[in-house]
């Protein structure tokens, strides 16, 4: 193999390295036990940990750490592979490895030893950079503090490193006090004693700054930022970046035209904090994390889970789950009272009158249906089947309303039993698109088709357990859940086995990895021997670990997860030790995969189906103005020139979609008002008349039309409908 390729290869595989599990192995040998102390000493050995972070100047406005190569992918991390990695025969490996970069010939001869040496043997721990800025103000003139440990033990063992860089990082050597001015306007101290460097930088850098700055850094002090690296990254081995958003959130303000004063968004922004976020360890888990703090703001209070209930009995371990937290009762009554506030005056009377229309149209106010939901649903896979759940805050108080919902639509609702099973059952016929019909006219075939369609109904089967609603595609799959033994709880499986809170996520999955950190532990290795290979050294990989002697988990957890509490809202990739656990992981893992990308595209897909059927039933009822148009131009030679000359019906029941319709010198337009989709809303649809061959045709919208036809109307109106809300016909 190739120098480049074993260079791509470690590229690839050790650069997005982090490893992977969670429970135990069976019948293995004797573990290879994890020693607290070797590990910290494995740790120092390979990649110290963070130093600033506990000791960050005084008005530190933003915090960036960017881990050495060797802390990334080698060094003990609080993982379950820590007993490897904390090895004597590892911590040995990578100090050979190291040794032997500068004395490689081939290295040497092309150019590349003295820079591999400074990243892979003399930095000996992460690079850390501190914003500082005296009005705790993040901005451009702020000075920013470099900080990283190199093992040279004098000043001139760095000054000789730097010439042989041949780069022109100073303009002339380090001073003997370890001090020099960079190329750039920045200022450079390396002190021999604890072999650490520091670089300041920015419009007020000054070498007495850097001095006042190392003297701050003697001794520890707490920092707002140290609360959320704890969420983020606990091993001081990952990267993490944090900043203050004091002072920035108001320059926001001026730019967003919802963030008026009082306004919910406004409130958000004055709250927020700080922004902070990385790829590292948390819990025992790799976490790739983004989190913006806000503590008590009104925005984050009206969605934030606040009692989310998962006590939902599963039969052993469910492969995957999903949760998300509905808004409760509670705080849909804030929502509501905060409407004008939020949003501005009006809102709250343009909401009540639509829920006012929704009661009329369904026979029951579905906010208050929702509010009974008790804000908890979930979804699982376990060993009885595909399902999800409900927890219910009054079922009795339900069924009355949801009795209302299936008599105004016409549906049914009863009791079934398959196998050991009571089953509820709900059907609510499909939508009827066929129009009203005038006194003695017939039915089309057109029309019969479209009530065959509207056979094709919703069919709903639940159980009740407790206060949960279970429910599953086929009543079959519930006689499946009644004879299977229940003995999990998918709270405990969620909190205990996957380190999941669904009582601080809004909406998220998670699901199972097997042999994941065997796979990454091998690779991890191969990736060892392909970089001795490419530094011209041997390796002997026989004397590390196995992976049965390590005893590693089977059984891992990986997740995505949009987080929220009344203080923060973030987002969560979990996985054991490599991100690409979730798209490439087995078993339950693909299953989230899975589930994840049929969510993104079945809701959005439904959406627009939502939005089709809108207009669809809107042109099935101009159809009559488009007969009526036809038949004047036949018996007059002339299209009309307004309604006034025409005796239209009634237009049909999805007038309530527009704002307006009329016809304007033989073409009909179509105006979608408030009550369609909002991606409908304020835009028109036109139809336009054409002759050809003695007969009226039509072009709806942009869609195409016989290059034959004449036509016949000189409206100035035009379709602004999006192209993909109309029926293909309709479309450029």
């Amino acid at each position: 193999m190739s120098m480049i390729r074993h260079s791509l290869l470690v590229a690839a595989i050790v650069a997005g390295l982090g490893l992977t599990a969670c429970n135990k192995e069976p019948a293995a040998p004797v573990a290879l036990k994890l020693d607290g102390a070797a590990a910290q000493r494995a740790a120092t050995a390979i990649s110290g940990p963070a130093w600033l972070r506990e000791r960050l100047p005084e008005h530190t406005v933003g915090y960036l750490r960017i881990p050495s190569p060797w802390g990334l992918v080698a060094a003990p991390n609080g993982r379950a592979l820590d007993a490897a990695l904390a090895s004597d025969a590892h911590t040995q490996l990578i100090a050979d490895l190291r040794a032997g970069i500068a004395k490689d010939p081939l290295l040497v001869q092309a150019g590349a030893a003295p820079a591999l040496a400074l990243l892979l043997d003399d930095l000996t721990g992460p690079i850390e950079i501190a914003v500082v800025d005296g009005s705790d103000i993040a901005n451009p003139a702020s000075n920013v503090l470099l900080s990283a440990p190199l093992k040279f033990a004098d000043v001139a063992a760095l000054n000789a490193r730097l010439a042989d860089l041949k780069a022109p990082l100073l303009p002339e050597p380090l001073a003997a006090d370890g001090k020099g001015k960079l190329a750039g306007n920045g200022f450079v101290r390396f002190d021999a004693a604890s072999q650490r460097l520091y670089c300041l930088f920015g419009m007020a850098a000054s070498a007495p700054a850097l001095d006042l700055m190392i003297q701050q850094t003697a001794q520890t002090r707490a920092h707002p930022m140290q609360a959320s690296e704890k969420t983020i990254d606990s091993s001081g081995q990952g990267l993490f970046y944090w900043m203050s958003l004091k002072g920035v959130t108001g320059m926001a303000t001026a730019q967003i035209a919802a963030a008026k004063p009082g306004t919910a968004v406004r409130d958000f922004l004055d709250k927020s904090q700080s922004i902070a976020g990385g790829w590292g360890t948390a819990g025992a888990r790799g976490k790739l994390q983004i989190q913006l703090a806000a503590p008590d703001a009104r925005l984050l209070s009206y969605f934030a889970p606040t009692d989310f209930k998962a006590a939902v009995k599963t039969a052993g371990h469910p492969d995957w789950a999903l949760t998300m937290a509905l808004p409760t009762a509670a705080q849909i009554a804030t929502i509501e009272a905060n409407l004008d506030a939020d949003f501005g005056p009006g809102t709250r009377e343009t909401y009540t009158k639509g829920k006012e229309k929704m009661q009329a149209e369904l026979g029951v106010d579905l906010v208050e249906l929702l509010g009974m939901l008790g804000g908890s649903v979930v979804a699982f896979e376990d060993e009885a089947g595909l399902y999800s759940a409900i927890h219910m805050t009054d079922r009795k108080a339900f069924y009355t309303k949801l009795d209302a919902v299936v008599a105004k639509l016409k549906g049914t609702r009863e009791t079934v039993t398959s196998g050991k099973a009571t089953v509820n059952h709900l059907y609510l016929p499909g939508l009827n698109l066929t129009k009203p019909k005038q006194d003695g006219e017939a039915n089309t075939a057109a029309d019969a088709w479209l009530q065959l369609y509207a056979r094709v109904g919703s069919h709903v089967y639940w159980v009740e357990e407790g206060d949960y609603l279970v429910f599953a595609e086929v009543p079959q799959a519930l006689a499946d859940r009644a004879d299977a033994k229940l003995d999990g709880q998918l709270d405990d499986w969620l909190r205990q086995n996957q380190s999941y809170d669904p009582n601080a996520t809004v909406l998220g999955i998670t699901g199972k990895t097997r042999h994941a950190q065997r796979k990454v532990y091998y690779a991890y290795l191969g990736a060892l021997q392909a970089t001795a290979d490419a530094l011209g050294q041997k390796v002997n990989l026989s004397a590390l670990p196995h992976a049965a002697g390590l005893k590693l988990p089977v059984e891992g957890a990986t997740g995505l997860t949009l987080d929220a509490t009344k203080d923060r809202v973030g987002f969560s990739l979990t996985y054991e030790q490599n991100p690409a656990e979730v798209l490439f992981g087995s078993g339950g893992l693909a299953a989230v995969a899975t589930a994840g990308i049929v969510a993104a595209i079945a809701l959005p897909a439904y959406q627009d189906y939502v939005v089709r059927s809108q207009t669809s039933q809107v042109l099935g009822d101009a159809a009559q103005i488009k007969t009526a148009v036809a038949e004047h131009y036949q018996a007059s030679g002339d299209v009309p020139a307004g309604d006034d000359d025409l005796n239209l019906a009634e237009f049909g029941a999805s007038e309530k979609f527009l704002s307006g319709h009329y016809v304007e010198n033989g073409a009909v337009v179509l105006q979608f008002g408030d009550e369609a989709n909002t991606a409908l809303a304020n835009t028109t649809l036109v139809l336009k008349p054409y002759e050809l061959n003695g007969n009226v045709v039509w072009q709806c919208g942009d869609g195409a039309v016989d290059p034959e036809a004449r036509l016949l109307s000189d409206t100035s109106e035009t379709t602004t409908v999006t192209a993909k809300y109309l029926p293909a016909d309709c479309r450029p």
